[in-house]
């Protein structure tokens, strides 16, 4: 009887063994194939969000100036150039590299109020309105494009699926807010 139970013992024993060295690679796997990528989905959605709160902040900021394209003094910049500083400042104030700002474009968007053919038109890139704004029949919208590169989690590493932008590549992103302008009377300045 004690043999027995000896070698029930010993059965159990190893059965427990096996059980904690598969253990090991099971988590591994576990590990690569789940935590991995939600890590990376992670973190390349905060710096999204980076980029688009440095767009959210340049568009506030912008839609509040005196005069769209020409700084009216060194204290008060234009709506063009407050939006570029404020998303420059934005952005290196993350550090670490971890978004990289290439351009950023303010439109005027023209709203009818009447509807008309329901399109809303810009005058362009960095451009003031040809003439005054019209406040009888238009609502004049301030728009910050921002184009920038978010910076993967794993620069320069090697993947069995090759250039993954964001996991060992750069991502290109864009982004837009939009915000009323508070002062409409330079919009062609």
């Amino acid at each position: 009887m004690i043999i027995r139970l000896q070698k029930r013992q010993l059965r159990q024993r190893k059965e427990t063994a096996y059980a904690l060295a598969e253990f090991g690679p099971t988590l591994f796997i576990a590990f690569c194939l789940i935590v991995m990528p939600v890590l990376a989905f992670g973190m390349i959605g905060a710096r999204y969000v980076f980029l688009l709160n440095a767009a959210r902040l340049s568009v506030q900021q912008a839609a509040r100036c005196k005069s769209f394209l020409v700084d009216t003094s060194p204290a008060e910049l234009s709506a063009v150039n407050t939006a570029k500083t404020i998303a420059n400042n934005s952005i290196n104030s993350i550090g670490g590299g971890l978004v990289t700002l290439t351009s950023t474009t303010v439109f005027i968007k023209v709203c009818p109020f009447g509807g008309g053919s329901g399109s809303v038109t810009t005058p362009g890139p960095n451009k003031p309105l040809n003439g005054p704004a019209d406040t009888a029949n238009n609502a004049y919208d301030c728009e910050c494009v921002l184009q920038g590169i978010v910076q993967p989690l794993f620069p320069g590493a090697s993947s069995l699926l090759g250039v993954i932008p964001g996991f060992n590549a750069p991502m290109n992103a864009n982004v837009r807010m939009d915000c009323f302008f508070e002062n409409e009377s330079n919009l062609n300045q």
